[in-house]
């Protein structure tokens, strides 16, 4: 099960290239159909989040946008302080399935990036570690700074 496809962000028009359950690309049955999606989207609903931030394996890239982000600002802006940390390029996305793509369009939008670390495949290579710690360990501390000076949403 692909995580990052079971979120209801245009769920439906997500190509279904497999019909089984498998870690890449299989976005599931449902909407939250994963016991695990369903927990994290009861976890935001029952949560005044001021921001998302989710880690990804593969490409070294900072993605801030889905089609109807409602957050835009707060979510450009966290991408350029990560992206001025990590040395990540920002890259806009069609953002559909995610978790950060729903809390951008959900009726109390959430700002937010998703992280894609590594250079090599998912599974990133465990030998690339130091260098991802090494560009990634001051973004949260960097987006609670971001979030307590100003108002992203």
């Amino acid at each position: 099960m692909d995580l990052n496809h079971n979120f209801d962000k245009d769920w439906a028009s997500l190509n279904e290239t497999l019909s089984h359950a498998s870690y890449a690309d299989y976005k599931g049955t449902a909407p939250l159909s994963e016991p695990e999606s369903a927990a994290l989207a009861q976890l935001v609903k029952n949560t005044d989040f001021d921001a998302c931030m989710s880690y990804h394996a593969m490409g070294q890239v900072l993605y801030w946008d889905t089609a109807d982000n409602k957050a835009a600002a707060g979510s450009y802006q966290m991408a350029q302080t990560a992206a001025g940390l990590s040395g990540y390029q920002i890259i806009g996305s069609p953002g559909r399935g995610g978790l950060k793509d729903w809390m951008q369009t959900m009726a109390s939008p959430v700002p937010g990036i998703t992280v894609e670390v590594g250079a090599s495949s998912c599974p990133v290579n465990f030998a690339e570690f130091d260098t991802i710690m090494a560009q990634t360990q001051a973004l949260p501390l960097a987006m609670v700074e971001l979030i307590n000076s100003s108002a992203l949403r």
